[in-house]
């Protein structure tokens, strides 16, 4: 039989066997753990394949190495994640392939634009030919060169006209009958004489002398020998055909005038996007030589046939032009 002391011996050796297994196990996953949590790499933003296991500088472009953290997400990236949503996270090589970015959220209007290229042009609504009604010649010339401003009612030129002259002399008999025949008792006479003055001053009116100058003609109580040209809006002198001496017709252009308030844009647009056309659209347009400037216009017309060659459509817009800054091609580059 085993003595007492034996015994003891014995239990403590057997538990001292065991300890080194136990123990040696709880050595070896603290050991893993501490290796796992030093196990931290470090990336370049900009160069997501640039990752090294310190801190440092990108070798390609300067920037500071980021930590990298569990997951492949930079440790930058801050814990967005909300009750009831489910967080994705891409790493910086997939964001920078996908070109993703980050914009703050607002309400606004959802659009497309169509961005073309166009030329300025002359509203042909605003070009005005000056003529006269009767035959004449020029005395005189005011509007004397091509590009000159005028305003609407200044005199362009000077005309000499022996038929009007003659006219304006039969007005003033007129008026002279009338006036002797107004005070007669005799009713028919008084009319005859205010019917004869009536024709002779619709007979200038129908050849466009003003009622200003038939109330000269009446103040002077003689013919006005030069009669003058008046222009009939305010704009430039885009073309001049009277010169001093020649003679005039009816059917001759003395001067062009072109109204500059507002112009006409000619864009080209390609046939696929004219369904997303229609009139009364906006359109904006900014010029190369003019940077922080721009222009609002109105579509007001789209041309029915299509270019062969380039499969474009003539697209016209309509902007205001009240400083005259916008300069048609007819009159200056643009």
């Amino acid at each position: 039989m085993k003595s007492p002391r034996l015994t003891r011996v014995l239990l403590v050796a057997a538990l001292a066997a065991m300890l080194p297994p136990a123990v040696a196990l709880l050595a070896g996953c603290t050991h893993k753990g501490t290796d796992t949590a030093a196990a931290t790499k470090y990336q370049c933003p900009m160069h997501p394949q640039i990752v090294r296991d310190k801190p440092g500088e990108c070798p390609i472009c300067g920037m500071k190495l980021v930590p990298i953290a569990q997951g492949g997400a930079s440790a930058a990236a801050p814990n967005t994640a909300q009750e009831g949503l489910a967080p994705i996270t891409i790493d910086s090589a997939k964001r920078q392939l996908l070109g993703l970015k980050t914009v703050v959220v607002r309400r606004g209007p959802f659009e497309t634009s169509i961005r073309t290229t166009g030329r300025v042009a002359a509203d042909e609504r605003r070009v005005h030919h000056v003529h006269t009604r009767y035959e004449g010649f020029v005395e005189h010339v005011t509007a004397d060169f091509t590009g000159k401003y005028v305003t609407k009612g200044e005199v362009l030129a000077l005309l000499y006209s022996p038929e009007l002259y003659a006219t304006q002399q039969e007005y003033l008999l007129a008026l002279k009958a009338a006036r002797s025949l107004g005070p007669s008792g005799v009713p028919s006479v008084a009319q005859g004489g205010q019917d004869l003055l009536s024709a002779a001053r619709q007979r200038l009116l129908l050849w466009e002398i003003t009622p200003a100058d038939i109330a000269e003609i009446e103040k002077r109580g003689e013919p006005i020998r030069a009669m003058p040209v008046y222009a009939p809006i305010s704009g430039y002198v885009t073309g001049r055909t009277a010169y001093h001496g020649m003679k005039v017709m009816p059917a001759d252009t003395l001067f062009d005038i072109l109204d500059l308030s507002a112009v006409w844009v000619l864009a080209d647009v390609y046939e696929y996007e004219l369904p997303r056309l229609s009139l009364g659209q906006k359109a904006t347009m900014t010029l190369s030589y003019w940077p922080g400037r721009f222009w609002e216009g109105t579509v007001t017309y789209v041309y029915p046939s299509v270019d062969e060659k380039t499969r474009t459509v003539k697209v016209r817009a309509e902007f205001g032009n009240p400083k005259g800054e916008l300069k048609p091609w007819p009159c200056a580059s643009a």
